[in-house]
């Protein structure tokens, strides 16, 4: 009988960065940037800025990221331009003109059952977006601290608490609330138009929906690039690969991300888009956003877009948050000072377990 070698794992696919860091904490994946090409991978793929926001709290690089999904939200401009509004609102203030209007009908602004579910992955798609526009991408936890610019998470707890008192959110069931015109505004991936094109296939990009950046606080109104989360996954590399199947490793990647033509495919099949600063720059591209338009507005947001945490309680700290702060901020149960505070005592008990 002939006994086959023990396999084991190089490479890793669809990390996220949270969950690297736990790999990270056990010792079980390597740092990239040691890698001797892995600054040549960086600058072939045009992802210099990107990843910038990867770097871990002890300044290594553990995930080469695949793709970056900005986290961007999108507008009903028909309803919208209904209730005597040109364009999407860029600000609080904007947005609470709009509350103004829409209490008059029978819409929401935001209609999702997720918004007052404490599970802890569902902030990645309703916190975080407005907590990184609102703070320019400033960190939650970092080194095992709760870092986070309390001015801008006060912000973002007073606005939704201020959405609840006008009864302008939605928190029960709905099915299709923004394609169906009963609610005003969504956070929304990119994932999602291959579904419109098949089930709603009236809704025009431009014409009757929009998509931007989170709105922020009303300083913050003449800021160009505004941060937003990343719903990112990319590449790890595992610590028990040998230093010449390391080699190997990163000589394939460099031979993947080297040529645009394969994030263009990538971009083409999966609707996710590839986690590089040129995109709407580059040729290679070009015809595909002439077509989808909705999705350039993705790809110029990407250098912007932060990733999870980089912790690896992250899951602890995120579900504590939204217990303690995020769901009582929108169910109007807490004033937005006391969520604050509470958001702190609780993600800082969890750093100390």
């Amino acid at each position: 009988m002939r006994l086959r070698p023990k396999q084991h794992l190089l490479l890793s696919e669809n990390i996220n960065r949270s969950f690297a860091a736990q790999l990270a904490e056990s010792q079980a994946i390597l740092p990239l940037n040691e890698q001797d090409n892995f600054e040549t991978i960086v600058e072939n793929r045009k992802m210099t800025q990107t990843i910038g926001s990867w770097k871990f709290s002890d300044d290594n690089q553990y995930v080469l990221p695949a793709y970056s999904n900005p986290i961007l939200f999108a507008w009903r401009l028909d309803i919208l331009e209904e209730l005597g509004f040109e364009e999407a609102p860029k600000t609080y203030s904007e947005v609470l003109a709009v509350v103004e209007k829409v209490k008059e009908t029978d819409k929401a602004l935001w209609a999702k059952k997720d918004l007052a579910d404490p599970t802890a992955w569902m902030r990645w798609f309703d916190f975080f977006p407005l907590y990184n526009a609102a703070s320019n991408g400033t960190n939650f936890v970092e080194n095992n601290q709760f870092v986070a610019d309390e001015t801008a998470l006060e912000e973002v707890f007073d606005l939704m608490n201020s959405l609840s008192q006008e009864k302008v959110l939605r928190t029960g069931e709905a099915t299709d609330p923004f394609e169906n015109g009963d609610s005003i505004m969504a956070d929304l991936g990119p994932w999602t138009f291959p579904n419109w094109e098949e089930k709603y296939p009236e809704l025009e990009f431009g014409k009757n929906y929009t998509v931007t950046t989170p709105a922020v606080p009303d300083a913050l109104k003449d800021e160009e690039n505004i941060s937003t989360y990343a719903d990112a996954k990319g590449i790890v590399m595992y610590a028990q690969a040998t230093e010449e199947e390391q080699a190997a490793a990163m000589k394939f990647l460099e031979f993947v991300y080297s040529n645009e033509e394969n994030d263009m495919k990538w971009l083409e099949v999966t609707s996710l888009i590839p986690a590089r600063d040129d995109a709407t720059e580059n040729a290679a591209f070009t015809d595909y956003f002439e077509e989808n338009p909705a999705m350039k507005v993705y790809a110029e947001n990407v250098p912007y877009a932060v990733p999870a945490m980089d912790n690896e309680k992250y899951n602890d700290i995120q579900q504590v948050f939204g217990e303690s702060a995020w769901v009582p901020a929108v169910r109007g149960e807490k004033t937005a000072n006391d969520a604050v505070k509470d958001a702190k005592a609780a993600i800082e008990g969890v750093l100390q377990e």
